[in-house]
């Protein structure tokens, strides 16, 4: 199995490449689906986050906050800190594992694996190869306002505050533009399944 990686800033159009390359047979897992299931009521993780940063960061049915939090760590440098030393290492076992558990299972010849923040979750090393997607920030920008319904000077604080993602481009193997239309983005993803199934058939 070959294990991609996708990345890229948010809202660029990681997800919908992802969508593309399962549509051709490829199997998928979103680092944004892993962190919910690890902060579900009750679990050790959220514990961990109350503790660190108080229960006013959970709803009253015992839920992360997450609208509240990511206002804390997208504004606060420190809190931001803080919450990704507790997040971080849980998220980047988690996501290890199921990678190894999908190996292991062999039931597709790719595996897609969607993360914006690849590098701080050092997952760049357990790939076979990586995908980078971007698009300009004003497009993103539009895209969360009008998608995520966030305002223009929170939506642009959130394009402005990721980092790292210069090295992560630099070892990426396709660069995608998320900026195009989706059918540029399907041809993409067409490109890129294919690519890596001739690479597969020629390592055998």
């Amino acid at each position: 199995m070959y294990v991609l990686g996708i990345a890229g800033p948010i809202a660029s159009g990681k997800s919908l490449l992802l969508s593309f390359l399962a549509e051709l047979g490829a199997l998928t897992l979103r680092a944004d689906d892993v962190a919910r299931e690890l902060v579900r009521p009750g679990s050790p993780l959220l514990a961990k986050i109350a503790s660190e940063f108080g229960s006013e960061f959970l709803t009253p049915s015992g839920e992360l906050d997450r609208k509240r939090m990511a206002r804390l760590i997208f504004t606060n440098h420190d809190a931001r800190r803080r919450y990704e030393a507790l997040f971080h290492p849980v998220l980047h076992e988690a996501l290890v594992e199921r990678i190894a558990r999908a190996r292991s299972a062999g039931q597709a010849q790719i595996l897609a694996v969607e993360a914006a923040i690849m590098e701080q979750l050092r997952l760049v090393d357990v790939l076979d190869g990586l995908a980078y997607v971007d698009a300009p920030e004003e497009v993103r920008v539009r895209r969360l306002v009008e998608r995520l319904g966030y305002a223009e000077e929170e939506a642009r604080r959130r394009v402005r505050a990721q980092a790292g993602l210069e090295r992560v481009r630099e070892r990426a193997r396709w660069l995608v533009d998320g900026g195009a239309s989706k059918e540029n983005l399907k041809r993409a993803a067409a490109q890129i399944y294919q690519d890596i199934l001739k690479q597969e058939a020629s390592d055998q």
